[in-house]
């Protein structure tokens, strides 16, 4: 994050006082410049290319069952603002939710009733490269919702080399390509090879989801270690 330019930040949330809140809060942090926040994700949406934001954090509450979900959230926000971090935040956990969340390949994660400093921590890592999934949900438990909303159940044998395993252990972290290639001593081109060739073998949808893949094949030593 670099220390002269403030990080534009848009919030959606349902609720009037925590809207409040969030508003006072990043009113008093001069690293983050609040550059809208809304009860409606369409009027958000809607501001997005004329405002710019850096990150997008958005309650699930205000999704309804319509339009639009996740993934529309997802697509919509990197049409109209290419560099943007998505962020989902949730009160009430559930699984097909947080499936949807994973396959719509958002940049965080995040329960509500995390603290403003841990909130602001966590919006730190996203804006710095990493992905941050906190939830009290197992991988394990997520799986049977992925495949189900892939309409697939996906049983063929996954072979990954030592150098892949190595790599899908920092992608359980949440760590980018280029934190992959220094932790590693490669080039970031080299890490986004290996990354793309685990994804592809996983027959996964994004980094997030070839995680929960491991997971779900037998890699037990990532099950614990998605994100944080």
């Amino acid at each position: 994050m670099s220390t002269q330019e403030a990080v534009k930040v848009m919030i959606v949330e349902t609720n009037d006082f925590v809207r409040f809140g969030l508003e006072a809060s990043f009113r008093q942090h001069t690293q983050w410049e609040l550059v809208g926040i809304f009860s409606s994700p369409k009027v958000a949406l809607e501001l997005c290319q004329e405002r710019r934001p850096n990150l997008f954090l958005v309650d699930v509450a205000a999704l309804d069952s319509g339009w639009p979900r996740p993934s529309d959230i997802v697509r919509t926000l990197r049409t109209s603002a290419p560099n943007v971090r998505i962020i989902f935040w949730v009160e009430r956990e559930a699984p097909e939710l947080l499936a949807e969340v994973l396959l719509s390949d958002a940049d965080g994660y995040l329960s509500k009733d995390v603290g403003m400093e841990e909130l602001l921590s966590s919006m730190r890592q996203i804006w710095n490269g990493r992905r941050v999934l906190n939830s009290r949900l197992t991988l394990s438990s997520l799986a049977p919702y992925v495949n189900a909303k892939l309409k697939r159940s996906d049983e063929d044998r996954v072979l990954l080399t030592p150098r892949e395993l190595e790599v899908l252990k920092l992608l359980a972290m949440g760590q980018s390509n280029d934190e992959i290639a220094g932790h590693l001593g490669i080039q970031a081109s080299t890490a986004s090879v290996h990354v793309s060739h685990i994804i592809t073998k996983l027959n996964a949808e994004n980094r997030t989801h070839a995680v929960l893949r491991a997971a779900e094949l037998g890699f037990t030593e990532f099950t614990q270690s998605i994100y944080r």
